[in-house]
């Protein structure tokens, strides 16, 4: 699912110790916000050792970007109740709530966000 066009995966580092990591892939089957192509993050996540550090906004900055760079204009992700500081990073980065998708449609953990890039 991470296959370029398609998606990519990335692995962050702090010397040689992995610290983060994210991806994304295209998703013409959810909310594209007035766009025409979207893609959806997944698996992003920053280690305990990495936090505090903006990694995880860069890595939110290079996903979009890379995202972007292949041609999705609107960018969209689910996260759960359960992580506060997610949902306050994703929407400080201008991320609304969209409609839930896919295997999140029915979960009521879980909360949906989309954005125009």
């Amino acid at each position: 699912m991470f296959v370029a066009p398609a998606g990519a995966f990335f692995v962050g580092y702090l010397g040689d110790v992995p610290v983060a990591m994210g991806g994304w892939r295209s998703r013409p089957d959810v909310p594209r916000l007035g766009g025409s192509s979207s893609a959806e993050i997944k698996r992003m996540y920053v280690a305990r050792a990495g936090r505090r550090m903006g990694l995880a906004r860069a890595l939110l900055a290079h996903l979009e970007r890379t995202a972007a760079e292949s041609g999705a204009d609107t960018m969209v992700l689910e996260t759960g109740v359960a992580q506060p500081e997610a949902i306050a990073l994703y929407e400080s980065a201008g991320y609304e709530p969209v409609e839930k998708f896919g295997h999140y449609a029915r979960s009521p953990l879980s909360r949906c966000f989309g954005k125009r890039l």
